[in-house]
């Protein structure tokens, strides 16, 4: 992911966005515990917990989604935090800043992206409106490739939701034994996420993150690890390595060893 994507993922989070930081380059090894350490450094958050944790696009550090018990104003928010000679430094990023100017409050993810794009470009909403209604010739500076982008990024956001009311979620898979309350046993959630994958009418990344948002605990560690290895993993792949895992009666550290010399 990208910082393009925070405040959705905050929203998907549950996170007020007033209330919500990120920080970013954090490496893959650095615990939650000692995340917690440098976060307590800065009173300005107040208290605070850690509601997730994504990799960026280059698969090497980590974004930190952050809730705070304090509206965050982001001329005394830090621009970096980190322990000296221990952790950090770390940028960080005020969510609610992120919103470009005129973005939607509600959690519209496609006019987010569309705003992020515009942004890139530029370009104004203004423009854009003015092309699509036809109201006066489009200026000569707005290329042909911004138009392209935007009818390109309709078409995808109209394809990943086409699924309608027919889209449904996989329950929630661990590993973990006994199964916890609301999670499937591995068998019942491999078959049902085969047959998804299948069904499914949307791209494949929105696939593989399906099936990222079903899992927890050791089953979320394997198929991270499989990310950061492997970025253009599939979905597929993602079953695949899932099933050298738990389609076995190995022990635990036994099938962690064979994972990572295998993967």
């Amino acid at each position: 992911m990208d910082l393009s994507q925070v405040v959705v993922w905050s929203r998907e989070e549950s996170v007020n966005l007033s209330h919500a930081i990120v920080v970013s380059n954090v490496p893959l090894d650095v615990s939650n515990e000692t995340v917690g350490k440098v976060l307590d450094t800065v009173k300005v958050f107040g208290r605070t917990k850690i509601r997730g944790r994504r990799g960026y696009v280059t698969g090497r550090t980590l974004f930190v989604l952050v809730e705070t018990s304090t509206d965050l104003d982001p001329d005394t928010v830090p621009p970096e935090i980190g322990v000296e000679n221990e952790a950090g430094p770390w940028p960080v990023h005020v969510v609610a800043s992120l919103l470009a100017p005129g973005a939607p409050s509600e959690g519209d993810a496609f006019q987010l992206k569309l705003m992020t794009l515009l942004q890139e470009e530029g370009k104004s909403m203004e423009e854009v409106k003015a092309i699509v209604m036809g109201s006066t010739p489009p200026k000569a500076d707005i290329s042909v490739g911004l138009v392209d982008a935007i009818g390109k990024l309709v078409d995808r956001c109209n394809h990943v939701s086409s699924d309608g009311p027919g889209y449904r979620k996989l329950r929630l898979f661990s590993g973990l034994r006994p199964v916890p309350p609301g999670e499937e046993e591995y068998e019942v959630w491999m078959e049902q996420a085969a047959q998804m994958i299948s069904e499914w009418q949307c791209t494949e990344a929105a696939k593989r993150q399906r099936i990222v948002e079903s899992l927890r605990g050791p089953a979320a560690d394997i198929v991270r690890f499989l990310k950061v290895s492997n970025p253009s993993a599939t979905a597929s792949e993602y079953l695949s390595v899932l099933d050298t895992a738990y389609g076995t009666t190995e022990s635990g550290p036994d099938l962690m060893a064979k994972f990572r010399h295998t993967y």
